[in-house]
């Protein structure tokens, strides 16, 4: 059997590197790649998998020119992905779910606590909607142990009612500014935003317009819309509290993410379906 052969796009920690080096090679660059010289790397025929980070594009050109079998995401998220074009040019897409979700949890609570007067966390009434804009029913089974104890409501009401509107929405054409200026003006002037799933879920030039005007009371950020950069002005209200982007950064949670990662990074090298696929569909055009 032919040895595998990955191409990391920036180092991640162990026991990724391990794993990998154990079924193939694995060239990690010196320097972040840019799109250049990652289209060079797709397109060479050099590597069967790439291991990739959400700060590395793949879209339809470079997938229809790419000579590689997998992109295996060092991350729950894949909108850096055309999913589309990934399938209909028979690249597997692999990601990490499920990891993130207590660290992720932790955060949105330390950024509510963080954004009010005093810990309200404690007592709270919990409202939830399904992925907006949409509805759908969600029986007791899947509520599991919170089953009595959170109201399903719709996402209008979720906006018009909540003292605090927490987001955990994947990115994509549905979501993209799920909150922007028409929700931002329909939530209470009291209202206060937290944002852990992905930056341009929320329109932040508008946001920074409702936080100035005191359209809405404050904001809890872990995520922005164009990352590492901030809209103009945001940094400097009074009104928010920054995370940068740390919502997994606990060793557990990134050694899981790793793992999984390359497990799912050696599967695609050996042909085999990966753990956790995102486009199944994949395996078989």
């Amino acid at each position: 059997m032919n040895r595998a052969r990955f191409y990391v796009t920036t180092p991640i920690p162990e026991p990724a590197l391990t794993l990998l080096r154990g079924a193939g090679s694995v060239d990690v660059p010196d320097e972040l790649p840019d799109a250049a010289r990652l289209r060079e790397v797709c397109v060479s025929g050099d590597y069967d998998v790439v291991v990739s980070q959400l700060r590395d594009t793949f879209d339809a050109d470079l997938l229809a020119a790419a000579k590689i079998r997998g992109i295996s995401n060092y991350a729950v998220g894949f909108n850096n992905v055309d999913i589309g074009a990934a399938t209909a040019n028979s690249i597997l897409v692999g990601n990490t779910p499920g990891v993130l979700t207590d660290a992720t949890a932790d955060v949105a609570m330390l950024l509510i606590m963080a954004t009010a007067k005093r810990a309200l966390a404690y007592g709270m009434q919990v409202l939830f909607c399904p992925r907006p804009p949409g509805d759908r029913p969600v029986p007791d089974e899947e509520l599991g142990e919170f089953a009595g104890l959170v109201t399903h409501t719709d996402w209008d009401t979720l906006v018009t009612t909540s003292d605090y509107l927490s987001l955990h929405v994947p990115l994509n054409a549905q979501t993209r500014h799920l909150v922007d200026a028409g929700v931002l003006a329909a939530m209470k002037p009291s209202a206060i935003l937290i944002n852990t799933a992905r930056g341009p879920v929320v329109d932040e030039t508008a946001l920074v317009a409702a936080l100035k005007s005191g359209e809405i009371a404050g904001a809890g950020l872990d995520v922005y819309e164009d990352e590492p950069a901030l809209a103009p002005g945001l940094a400097e209200l009074s009104n928010t509290v920054l995370l940068p982007h740390l919502g997994s950064a606990t060793v557990s949670v990134r050694a899981e993410m790793a793992r999984l990662c390359a497990e799912n990074a050696v599967a695609m090298a050996q042909n085999r379906i990966p753990p956790h696929p995102v486009n199944p569909e994949a395996w078989n055009s």
